[in-house]
């Protein structure tokens, strides 16, 4: 009997030094495919008026563990993100040549118009490969009462971002000219602002890229936890953060948003002009992911 007992703790032992070496090697390789969804916002120093838009996102990633709660990730991920930008009342000083009319008859004379926009509004559009580059730390089995939630996962890292596709979009409404108070080279000087010229809105596009480099590396951050499915995979559920840590590259020759000449008014993209000196963006969002182990 007591052999009989011993033979049965020998087996029970080795069995469960087998599965411990098993479910070891199980986690060493982690390779999954998911989406991201969330929130993206332009940032513009000195700051303008951006509001957030929608990020979509799909992965592809690989993990690595070089210990059972220690490895790397890198992988490639196509990311989609929209942002969108709101002034009003931007008004600028033009100087230009007027023909008036005075007591000695007509003439031109160098004055300074006062141009308002009403409204400046864009829309950003931005495609980029993402290439991660992230320490995972690995916690133990999650305490939860339901058995398919295995761990709790960290990363923590960079991710190169490289555009392909970044357009901005302006949509500017109607603009007013205003001569005056000072009229220079005849000394004279107007009660108010004298009403001259009103422009039409415009519309068009650029690309953001014209504006700044936008090559950017992004400091990123992930929390989250995995659910069994069967015994090769796993659903990867995560909250992220990624935001840009360089800013796009700063160009001193920047033009004003608004010039006017030969009595044409035109207009220049508002992150391409001097109202924006560097931009960058950062995202936030949830993370859907499917990997298999090995």
């Amino acid at each position: 009997m007591r052999k009989t007992i011993i033979c049965l703790l020998l087996f029970a032992i080795s069995t469960m030094a087998m599965a411990q070496a098993k479910k070891d090697k199980y986690l060493k390789s982690h390779l999954g495919a998911g989406i991201n969804a969330g929130i993206a916002r332009v940032l513009t120093m000195p700051n303008a008026n951006t509001v957030g838009g929608f990020s979509f996102g799909i992965d592809v990633e690989y993990e690595y563990f070089f210990f059972r709660h220690l490895g790397i990730r890198s992988g490639i991920c196509f990311n989609h993100s929209s942002s969108s930008l709101k002034e009003e009342n931007i008004a600028t000083v033009v100087s230009r040549d007027t023909r008036i009319t005075t007591n000695s008859g007509p003439r031109t004379i160098r004055t300074n118009n006062i141009f308002t926009l009403d409204e400046v509004n864009e829309r950003y559009s931005m495609t980029f490969v993402e290439i991660p580059l992230m320490i995972v730390l690995q916690g133990n089995p999650i305490d939860f009462t339901i058995d398919r939630f295995r761990t709790f996962h960290l990363a923590a890292g960079v991710k190169m971002n490289l555009p392909l596709a970044v357009m901005a979009y302006p949509d500017y409404t109607p603009s007013h000219v205003v001569m005056g108070p000072r009229l220079s080279g005849v000394g004279v000087t107007l009660d108010r602002n004298m009403p001259l010229d009103d422009y039409q809105g415009t519309t068009g596009e650029y690309s953001m890229s014209a504006a700044g480099n936008m090559l950017y590396l992004m400091g990123a951050i992930e929390a989250g936890a995995t659910i069994n499915f069967n015994s090769g995979g796993a659903l990867s559920i995560a909250l992220f953060a990624d935001y840009a840590i360089n800013s796009s590259s700063i160009e001193w020759d920047k033009r004003p948003l608004i010039t006017a000449g030969d009595n044409q008014l035109s207009t220049q993209g508002y992150l391409d002009s001097d109202k924006v000196e560097r931009f960058k963006y950062y995202k936030i969002g949830i993370k859907l992911q499917y990997n298999i182990f090995w």
